[in-house]
């Protein structure tokens, strides 16, 4: 069988290289923006991690910090859960003594101050009235309260600018 070249042209130009085409261009370009992005996320990867450990070692000063500091406060709140727990068992309920102050006051007396000694478990009050009358009311009304053991009237000045009368009334607490 013989050899048929059925090529019509020239042989040379066949052998000549061709020119490069779009998709090696674009091969080309995208390793090389892969490789680039790579190296970046590297690079980033190192300063995240050395900033991660920055603040862990901020966290862990703090954190010692606050242990040591906590621990006081701890106590502190601790020594003052047992004082209010004692002072709760010793019937110091303020609000029940100002609700009997209350409810024994009469409308023409005004409560000017009060002191309370808890130790000899004593009120002093500091009142202003109208009239002497509303004074002794004032008084008969503590005597008739169950909730004083004593009372007794103290001394009392009538304000000759404003017309009233100063008095102090001392309640003893069951």
């Amino acid at each position: 069988m013989s050899n048929i070249n059925l090529a019509i042209g020239n042989q040379e130009n066949r052998n000549n290289k061709r020119p490069p085409k779009k998709g090696m261009v674009i091969a080309i370009i995208a390793l090389t923006v892969t490789i680039i992005v790579y190296g970046g996320l590297i690079v980033l990867q190192k300063k995240v991690a050395a900033q991660v450990q920055v603040a862990k070692s901020q966290y862990q000063i703090k954190y010692k910090k606050v242990l040591a500091g906590k621990v006081n406060d701890v106590l502190d709140f601790k020594n003052r859960t047992s004082v209010a727990k004692k002072m709760l068992a010793q019937r110091e309920d303020m609000n029940e003594i100002l609700n009997n102050i209350e409810s024994a006051m009469i409308p023409a007396v005004h409560l000017e101050s009060l002191n309370y000694d808890k130790t000899k478990n004593i009120i002093l009050l500091n009142c202003i009235s109208g009239s002497f009358y509303s004074v002794a009311r004032q008084i008969l009304s503590f005597k008739e309260d169950s909730f004083f053991i004593t009372v007794v009237p103290g001394n009392n000045f009538l304000d000759t600018q404003t017309g009233e009368v100063h008095f102090i009334i001392k309640l003893k607490l069951k």
